[in-house]
């Protein structure tokens, strides 16, 4: 798993996000107390006596024990009897405890704290940058690494989280990799090459010097499961599949509650033609986090193509419970229409449409959902015109040249269809309507000509017109 500054990887939408070398800044000690003191505990004790100096400087600086360390800082901060230093270092350690806390207002807050009181450290700079990007302020953070930098050249850590802040923060893709580079070569570390090779992929659409640095990231950490994820990622974008599925596999055996590997495979196995198996992996995806809705939407679109219209439903409508999503509202859409329930389909597919209006196959959906169910005939048109102006694909022809068919609007219905037909040669469906528009204008050798060819690709295409209510 990623620390805690770190934010999720990216499913196959490609929108992962890079990773942070770190939680918060070296500890530091007093000068007035050895650097070589004994360690603190792992967990907070709980002494009845009240704790020494030397105990809460202890305690104050082990951030693997936060709320503790928090605690006990404050007490130092607040007991009266430290220099002006000394009260900086308390606060610059408090600001490492509440980042490993996610208090990163907190931890700036103590950081600047700990500069005011004059310990002007590299590390001070390069903490209140972390928690700066953790809230949002860029722009500031960018600033507090370029300090940490100047005053620490070799800061890997400090230059990797720069270039976090150029990539995620302010989009800039050319000095995110100048950083990454920067880190690595300072120190080839897994987790700066895991960086670099995502500002390759995903800023700079480079793929193959994205799997040179994923490569190299796993190879120094094979159980970096998120560089496992990013290389399948890279393989599925280049269609090498079963490279994308050993990938995957690999986060899982790194990870093996990781629902977005989970997710990942099944769409692998789905491109691979294995629907059964991707869901069986978005079934787990879904156990780990029952929120998934990519998961759910996905399930339930390979539900429906496998005709299994309950579990589709089921898994759309839990989707739209989550979030309103336009693909899930086209899905279930689809699902009432193949359950012949007009009236839901088309409110389905008008919902995709209010958040989505531009998208062709919503559209195509909407309009056709209106024609077979023949109402509102005006409004379909305007969404078969849509979807066509979006996409010109030989189906919206079709919708279109059907709804011609049903107005009387023949010449307009054989231009339709011979456009479907110009873009897909010996297709029945576009070839039988072709022929019926034909016949209808006057032009019955022609027609019957299609008529027959429509036939012979497919006995049933009349039987399937008759059900629109078209004949010649």
């Amino acid at each position: 798993m990623r620390n805690a500054l770190a934010l999720a990887a990216s499913a196959l939408a490609l929108t992962a996000q890079a990773v942070w070398a770190q939680d918060q800044a070296t500890p530091a000690v007093p000068p007035a107390q050895s650097a070589t003191a004994p360690a603190a505990a792992q967990t907070a004790p709980t002494p009845t006596a009240p704790l020494t100096r030397a105990q809460l400087w202890a305690a104050c600086v082990n951030v693997n024990a936060a709320q503790h360390a928090v605690d006990t800082c404050s007490q130092i901060i607040q007991g009266n009897r430290e220099s002006e230093l000394n009260l900086g270092i308390a606060f610059f350690n408090r600001g490492n405890a509440n980042m490993s806390l996610h208090n990163a207002q907190a931890a700036s807050d103590d950081y600047t704290q700990a500069l005011a009181h004059h310990f002007e450290q590299p590390d001070v700079y390069y903490g209140r940058g972390n928690a700066r990007n953790a809230l949002g302020q860029f722009n500031d953070a960018l600033s507090d690494f370029d300090t940490a930098i100047t005053a620490n050249p070799n800061h890997a850590d400090a230059i990797n989280n720069r270039g976090n802040v150029y990539e995620l923060g302010l989009h800039d893709t050319a000095h995110a990799i100048a950083d990454y580079s920067a880190a690595i070569a300072i120190r080839d570390d897994a987790l700066f090459r895991y960086n670099r090779g995502h500002a390759y992929q995903y800023g700079a659409h480079d793929l193959a010097n994205a799997l040179i640095d994923y490569n190299r990231a796993i190879e120094l950490n094979p159980n970096n499961a998120d560089a496992h994820i990013e290389r399948g990622n890279v393989y599925f974008a280049e269609s090498n599949f079963d490279a994308a599925v050993a990938d995957y596999q690999a986060a899982l055996t790194a990870h093996p509650d990781y629902a977005l590997a989970f997710y990942n495979l099944g769409k692998a196995y789905e491109a691979q033609g294995h629907k059964q198996d991707a869901v069986a992996q978005w079934d787990d995806a879904i156990r780990i986090n029952p929120q998934y809705a990519e998961a759910l939407i996905s399930r339930g679109r390979v539900n429906f193509d496998l005709r299994r219209y309950e579990s589709a439903l089921a898994d759309f409508s839990a989707a739209l419970e989550i979030a309103p999503d336009a693909i899930a509202f086209n899905g279930r859409g689809l699902v009432y229409q193949a359950r012949g329930d007009a009236d839901h389909a088309i409110a389905d597919f008008d919902h995709a449409l209010a958040i989505a209006p531009t998208n062709a196959e919503f559209n195509n959906n909407a309009c056709w959902a209106r024609v077979l169910a023949n109402r509102n005939l005006d409004a379909a048109r305007a969404q078969c015109d849509a979807a066509i102006t979006a996409s010109d694909q030989a189906p919206y022809f079709m919708s279109r040249g059907i709804l011609n068919l049903k107005q009387g609007r023949n010449q307009e219905a054989w231009n339709d269809y011979d456009s479907a037909v110009r873009r897909v040669e010996n297709n029945a469906a576009y070839l039988y309507g072709r022929g019926v528009a034909a016949i209808r204008l006057g032009r019955a050798a022609e027609g019957q000509a299609d008529i027959a060819a429509a036939t012979a690709r497919d006995a049933n295409i009349a039987g399937l017109y008759r059900g629109y209510g078209i004949t010649p």
